[in-house]
């Protein structure tokens, strides 16, 4: 098992781009989404994004049906995998009033005249609705190079420092930055579900699934074409959208995913932490997460958490240090201070959580990560 776990969320991918929950379904200009998911290749795509957009605007600015994408993709889910009714009849309804705003020149336009098949788009909404989320998450690598880009440069060393006999990675994204990082795949083995570790790669364990990965037949498997699944409105994308119904799709299809991530963290003696903070409407990651990471038995390594969430002690911190305190099943014998350094292991302790925050941005800490817990690093 390895000794260091890496867990990535959002706050990972956005120095390359990557949207943030509260940039999600944001409303653009028309020409913006046909620009970049021309008709001719991703049919109905553009259209289906301009609608979702406005009926995001409508339903949070004057329905008050939901606050962030999240709940949004939480009400559809709920409409349909989850049967509700009346959710169904709102979202009915305001596909026939919701309308762009006067500032995109488009407020005559109701989302009927956005998608002229409104029928098909109500029949499968939540499927229409997946594949925007996944093309939104998509987007920002279209006509990119990693490898040509400075901004990638952190990035690109930070993989290469990794090692399969003592790293592995958890990321609770959709995109595939990892995936650009490594295009021949040589250093990471990003794990479909029915796949074991190679042991001679860092293995990657996706918890939602991915934007290149498709449910046929109930087997997920990856499509070699990135955007092949985009093109496709009648792909099944195999990702773990926020909702009623998310649970069981992990529970289905990520399993086996979870299980042996689940192991890694469970024997880390170094964690990081790296553009997480267990968002709030995640609940099920939060437990899993944290159950996992109880100190156990009288045997348990010294631990060491890292956390790296931007150069702001901020509520959020905050909240994930408490979090992580909680790890120690009442039994942290020394708390370090996140602002204070660490130095080694503390003789004497049996068992120890050690907490630290790093005032830093994600592309700040990874390109020289390891010269800055050289000091604090337990040594094996």
């Amino acid at each position: 098992m390895s000794k260091r776990v890496w867990i990535l969320g959002a706050g990972f991918s956005q120095p390359l781009g990557g949207p943030l929950l509260k940039d999600l379904f944001r409303l653009e200009p028309s020409n913006s989404c046909e620009a970049t998911f021309p008709n001719d290749l991703f049919p109905n795509l553009s259209e289906s994004m301009l609608a979702l957009q406005t009926g995001f605007y409508w339903g949070r600015k004057e329905a008050g049906y939901w606050d962030d994408a999240e709940q949004f993709l939480g009400f559809i889910d709920d409409a349909y995998a989850g049967s509700d009714a009346i959710k169904r009849k709102k979202l009915n309804t305001l596909v026939g009033q919701a309308r762009r705003p006067h500032w995109l020149e488009r407020y005559e336009l109701k989302i009927a005249d956005l998608c002229p098949r409104t029928g098909p788009l109500l029949e499968t909404l939540d499927k229409v609705a997946r594949r925007a989320f996944a093309a939104q998450c998509e987007s920002f690598f279209l006509n990119r190079h990693p490898t040509e880009e400075e901004v990638w440069s952190p990035f690109v060393k930070w993989v290469n420092s990794l090692s399969a006999t003592t790293d592995a990675v958890i990321t609770f994204n959709y995109d595939r930055v990892l995936e650009m990082l490594d295009p021949a795949g040589t250093s990471l083995q990003v794990l479909l579900p029915d796949q074991t570790e190679d042991g001679k790669r860092v293995p990657v364990y996706r918890l939602h699934g991915g934007v290149s990965w498709e449910l046929q037949e109930g087997r997920i498997l990856h499509s070699e074409d990135p955007l092949a699944l985009l093109k496709s409105p009648q792909a099944q994308i195999a990702i773990a959208a926020p909702g009623r119904a998310k649970v069981q799709f992990v529970g289905a299809h990520f399993e086996k995913l979870w299980k042996r991530a689940e192991e890694h963290l469970s024997r880390a003696t170094t964690v990081f932490f790296v553009g997480y903070g267990f968002p709030k409407s995640d609940s099920m990651a939060l437990r899993r997460v944290l159950d996992a990471l109880k100190l156990k038995g009288c045997s348990d390594p010294v631990r060491d958490f890292h956390i790296v969430l931007g150069p702001e002690t901020t509520s959020v911190t905050q909240r994930v240090v408490a979090l992580l305190q909680a790890c120690t099943s009442g039994r942290c014998l020394r708390m370090v201070p996140p602002t204070e350094p660490m130095r080694g292991p503390v003789e004497g302790y049996f068992s120890l959580l050690r907490i630290k925050q790093h005032p830093l941005w994600t592309q700040d800490f990874l390109g020289d990560w390891q010269d800055r817990i050289k000091d604090i690093e337990i040594k094996p």
